[in-house]
């Protein structure tokens, strides 16, 4: 399988030819197509296969594959059996991780090369797990559906967040205490200190984030950047779209896992599902976990720095941090961030997702209308998924990088954002790139990533 290494630096030959090729509008054709040809529906086949094991009758229900071959029904006990091992190998990773990185106490913490070669493991199980997705490629087209839809009809909505909304603080309000925030025994490499921070929630649940900390930097300004739709970096074992490869080295780097998605993921749904397949009440519950998560990490990062803290979004990270932004008026102002930055973002989240390109893709405006939404009903919840209202930073604190050609965040959404927050010219970056060139268009040229970064030390 191929090995894209956590150390494997991108950044190098995507500054090259290679980069100068990929920062073009006709990557995102290709990967549109192949998302939608391969990527997505081998994704809903390997997540039906992790709650089947290797029972092959309950696969073909959870897949909903149409009267497969005899050909293809003879492949599947085979990608079934692997797949089921290569996640047991991960689980049992996974678990060695946990009790290395957070010792129980009296256990006796390993050294660093231990820790180092222990999150190694951790990242190949992860990826070769993941690559299983591979063995399913035989399946397609088959009439394989890449999203299982559960959309609540509008009443369900009504009666589940009806309470919330009406409360004190409304939807978001930030629970109190904060979830409980620990770090991780950690190594060093590349320049930078590695450790993990573990998000407790009073549900039991879990968060997670990597900490990149440079080495000799006292009081080091700090960005948390929030990841795509399925961009399950911890799990693909991957270095391409890390935030430290585009900022300064001086600058420490907090990626949180994203609600859904790597650790965070629902069993039987592909990372990134569940925010799909339920919308609008996805993007309510990623909402509504990662907005406390930001706060426990600002919070964090204050009282380990006393450097300013950052917020960073790109597609669906962005989504997110802007609404962040509106709620933050509201939080106390150690909570708040001191700079925004927003890439390949758009201010309308429900015409992202019924009218954008991936939208499109999924279907979600027939799978909404299915489930009794109508346009009306649908724009009743605009308020509280968008960023509605001024946001806690004074404009020339914010930083927007926009693709003119880009139809998944439609670029006219991100332009009409940047003029309501009245965000100055020099800090609004538009290039003519898509929402997939638009990443490899940062490598290439990171001054939008560099206006964010003197904004941020100068706060």
């Amino acid at each position: 399988m191929a090995d894209w290494s956590f150390d494997l630096d991108p950044t190098p030959i995507l500054r090259g030819p290679i980069g100068d090729l990929l920062a073009r509008p006709w990557l995102d054709k290709v990967s549109l197509s192949s998302i939608g040809r391969y990527l997505i529906p081998t994704s809903r086949l390997w997540a039906a296969a992790e709650l089947a094991g290797t029972d092959i009758d309950r696969f073909l229900a959870e897949a909903g594959l149409v009267e497969p071959s005899p050909a293809k029904l003879a492949l599947l006990p085979q990608a079934l059996a692997l797949t089921a091992r290569m996640g047991r190998r991960y689980r049992k990773a996974e678990a060695a991780w946990r009790a290395a990185f957070f010792p129980a106490d009296g256990a006796e913490p390993a050294d660093a090369a231990r820790l180092k070669a222990i999150q190694a493991r951790r990242g190949r199980t992860a990826r070769d797990w993941m690559a299983c997705r591979g063995l399913f490629l035989p399946f397609l087209p088959g009439g394989v559906r890449g999203v299982h839809f559960a959309i609540p009809a509008p009443q369900e909505m009504a009666d589940r967040y009806g309470a919330r909304m009406a409360g004190p603080g409304g939807l978001y309000a930030l629970p109190v205490p904060l979830p409980g925030v620990t770090e991780s025994l950690g190594y060093d490499a590349g320049g930078r200190r590695w450790s993990w921070i573990r998000l407790d929630h009073d549900d039991g649940s879990h968060g997670w984030a990597r900490v990149g900390t440079p080495l000799g930097v006292e009081n080091p300004v700090t960005v948390i950047s929030l990841h795509g739709l399925a961009m399950e970096l911890e799990m693909w074992n991957s270095r391409l779209g890390q935030a430290e490869d585009m900022l300064d080295p001086s600058i420490r780097v907090i990626q949180p896992e994203a609600p859904f998605h790597s650790r965070n993921r629902m069993a039987g749904r592909w990372g990134g599902e569940e925010f799909i397949a339920t919308l609008p009440a996805g993007a309510v519950a990623l909402f509504q976990k990662a907005f406390p998560e930001v706060a426990a990490l600002t919070a964090w990062s204050r009282e380990t720095s006393a450097a300013p803290v950052g917020l960073a979004g790109v597609s669906m990270g962005a989504l997110t941090a802007q609404r962040l932004a509106v709620e933050a008026k509201a939080w106390p102002e150690n909570l708040r961030p001191d700079a925004l930055f927003l890439a390949s973002t758009s201010e309308d989240l429900l015409e992202v997702a019924t009218e954008g390109a991936l939208g499109r893709l999924f279907g979600i405006h027939a799978a909404a209308e299915q489930a009794g939404w109508t346009v009306e009903s649908l724009a009743r919840w605009s308020p509280f998924l968008d960023p509605v209202g001024p946001s806690c930073l004074p404009p020339d604190r914010i930083v927007l990088a926009l693709g003119t050609v880009d139809d998944v965040t439609p670029f006219d959404g991100g332009r009409q954002l940047a003029e309501r927050w009245q965000v100055p010219d020099d800090n609004v970056f538009v290039r003519q790139v898509g929402h997939f060139s638009a990443p490899v268009s940062l490598y290439r040229d990171p001054a939008p990533v560099e206006r964010f970064a003197m904004l941020l030390q100068q706060a």
